[in-house]
């Protein structure tokens, strides 16, 4: 099985950079998180930083993790291991990917994805979800002020 990693890169506005790959690549035209194989020695976290500077010549921050998702594409077998992460760049440059585009969370679910992805993108959805609804108010939190 091969680690590879992947960030869910959010801007100063929240929203999600979404990658579409090359024609040089596997999968091309699929939409995914940027990210890429973890080297022999290489930690998940230096691995996140290295790629998505390689790909995109973007500075990111690591804020956060998600489980990592496992899937067969037939011809190898992935651990995809996702990173949350933030970056004040706006731009990425094309080095590999052909298109990029800065979403909203839920509105990642339109895109072709590659598999894997798809369940990463479901899992950040759900947790930011959650996350909403544990800060809100619940009718017996109300304050009156007296």
């Amino acid at each position: 099985m091969i680690d590879v990693t992947c960030a869910l890169i959010r801007n100063e506005d929240g929203l999600v950079l979404a990658m579409r790959r090359g024609q040089g690549m596997s999968n091309a035209g699929k939409w995914e998180f940027p990210g890429g194989k973890t080297r022999e020695g290489e930690d998940h976290e230096d691995c996140i930083v290295r790629e998505i500077d390689e790909e995109l010549g973007i500075c990111i921050i690591i804020t956060g993790s998600l489980d990592p998702v496992e899937h067969h594409y037939g011809d190898r077998e992935i651990r995809l291991i996702p990173f949350l992460c933030e970056t004040l760049a706006s731009k990425p440059e094309l080095r590999e990917h052909d298109d990029y585009r800065w979403m909203k969370p839920e509105e990642l679910a339109m895109l072709d994805m590659t598999a894997a992805d798809i369940f990463v993108a479901q899992q950040y959805v759900a947790q930011l979800t959650a996350d909403a609804r544990s800060e809100s108010p619940t009718e017996g939190d109300s304050q009156t002020g007296q």
